[in-house]
């Protein structure tokens, strides 16, 4: 004996949802996945793009304070510091670095120079170890141990690096950076028959900011200006 003549209560009247049905339900949510799709996508986008020009400076949007440099200006360089190290201007990989000439006989505008500099990157916390590269411009007296007794005499720490090289190299190198330093010579009889040779070098004191490429991007000349100094390598660096 049968245990139903029909169908049991739950399934009376049950229709089965027909395939007609089915697609139109999935046509149905199919533009609502794909607008929220779109919509996310575009939104991480839009993130994306703000971040990486927040992190990406243009220095040529940047308003320096020295002289933006354009053209042809420096060159690449290897020379040894004060102790005995091989320097480059690529050395120091990505970071921003400064430059200039002096030499260590100097007492008019090298100290004025060097105080400047000294002070524009030690009274900041993300400046103060920034590479500082000085070129001597007179290296007949400025062999290694005179070079080392200047940093030594100006407290100078190991992100300093008084530089020199053969004559012709270091030519080659002022040439690039638009230096001519010349002797002026004065000739002074002492005692009886001897002469002594007292010589000064004549020379400008450019300070070159250099990008991470270890390339020449901004200049500032005397006067040497701190604040003007601390304020272009903030942009430098992205800081």
């Amino acid at each position: 004996m049968p245990l139903y003549l029909s169908e049991p209560p739950s399934r009376k009247n049950h229709k089965p949802p027909t395939v007609a049905g089915r697609f139109l339900v999935t046509t149905n949510t199919i533009p609502k996945l794909l607008i929220y799709r779109i919509l996310v996508l575009g939104f991480i986008g839009i993130i994306s793009l703000s971040f990486y020009q927040c992190s990406h400076t243009d220095l040529s949007t940047e308003q320096f304070v020295g002289t933006k440099l354009t053209g042809k200006f420096g060159r690449d360089f290897e020379l040894i510091d004060q102790n005995g190290k091989s320097i480059s201007n690529s050395t120091h990989g990505n970071q921003t670095a400064i430059l200039t000439f002096l030499f260590s006989a100097c007492t008019d505008v090298c100290p004025i120079v060097t105080s400047q500099i000294k002070a524009t990157i030690s009274d900041s916390k993300e400046l103060q170890n920034i590479p500082v590269m000085i070129i001597t411009v007179d290296p007949d007296r400025d062999d290694q141990q005179t070079r080392l007794r200047f940093t030594n005499k100006w407290n100078l720490p190991s992100n300093w690096h008084f530089l020199s090289g053969e004559p012709d190299l270091l030519k080659e190198i002022w040439n690039s950076y638009h230096l001519n330093p010349q002797i002026s010579q004065t000739q002074q009889q002492r005692l009886q028959r001897s002469l002594e040779t007292k010589y000064k070098i004549v020379h400008t004191t450019p300070i070159y900011l250099l990008d991470g490429k270890g390339r020449p991007k901004v200049l500032h000349s005397s006067p040497i200006n701190s604040e003007n100094l601390r304020s272009d390598l903030h942009i430098l660096i992205g800081k």
